[in-house]
């Protein structure tokens, strides 16, 4: 899968994962009783290289839009979390049981938010790890025209803010770097609603072709965020849960 681009807010959550290193060794200077010149330690440098690496590696799996970027976060908080109760039940340094509290609430906040983007229908096409392909969603379709010709598909996962999509006929990506999207509509049954999207993700299937797109929803008002979870609701009356 081919990332075309990131949204804001995944952006930002890239951006706030180097914090890592300096709470990290805010952490070591706590437990070290403020003494700073105990940071220059042999021991404590090797832990702020070990977390330094372990960032960058995290950044990059979610600059990858990878999951496993999720589990490496969730695995290096509750290191941190763990470490930091042991040193207050064993040494009876109670800032730390202040600094463990905050860095629970942190991660908790971080992975919760991290977790919503990387779930988002435009980044995930909804296959199983035992399906050759992405199940496509019977009776919904979506329909737009583009500059290399029409596109029309049937779609894999959808929410309020995208869907991803897999197309009748594949195309080459060339073409779809250059994608113009006009008149996109959302269908299920007789029931059709005109939607704006962007596109986020290509996914490639044989021959190096887009077999599907990841769309993101462009809701400019409160009047079409009406709408799209309107047709949200026609779905879920269908049988489907989003």
């Amino acid at each position: 899968m081919m990332i075309m681009q990131r949204n804001a807010r995944y952006k930002a959550l890239l951006i706030l994962l180097y914090l890592v290193v300096p709470l990290f060794v805010l952490n070591l200077w706590i437990m070290e009783h403020g003494q700073i010149l105990k940071l220059i330690d042999p021991k404590n440098i090797k832990w702020i290289v070990v977390i330094t690496v372990i960032t960058v590696v995290n950044f990059y799996a979610l600059f990858k839009i990878k999951k496993i970027g999720f589990y490496m976060i969730l695995t290096t908080s509750s290191f941190i979390f763990l470490m930091n109760l042991s040193k207050l039940v064993f040494e009876k340094n109670y800032a730390l049981g202040f600094y463990a509290l905050f860095i629970l609430i942190l991660s908790l906040v971080y992975l919760f938010q991290l977790y919503e983007e990387l779930n988002s229908s435009f980044y995930q096409s909804g296959q199983r790890w035992f399906e050759g392909k992405p199940k496509v969603l019977a009776e919904i379709m979506i329909e737009f025209n583009t500059s290399s010709g029409k596109l029309k598909g049937g779609l894999s996962k959808l929410d309020a803010k995208g869907c991803f999509a897999l197309f009748e006929n594949d195309f080459d990506l060339e073409g779809s770097k250059k994608l113009d999207i006009k008149d996109s509509v959302l269908s299920i049954g007789n029931y059709q609603l005109p939607v704006e999207v962007s596109p986020m993700t290509f996914w490639f299937g044989v021959g190096k072709k887009v077999t599907g797109m990841g769309l993101k929803f462009e809701v400019k008002n409160t009047d079409e965020q009406k709408d799209l979870l309107d047709f949200l609701d026609r779905v879920r009356s269908y049988g489907y849960a989003l």
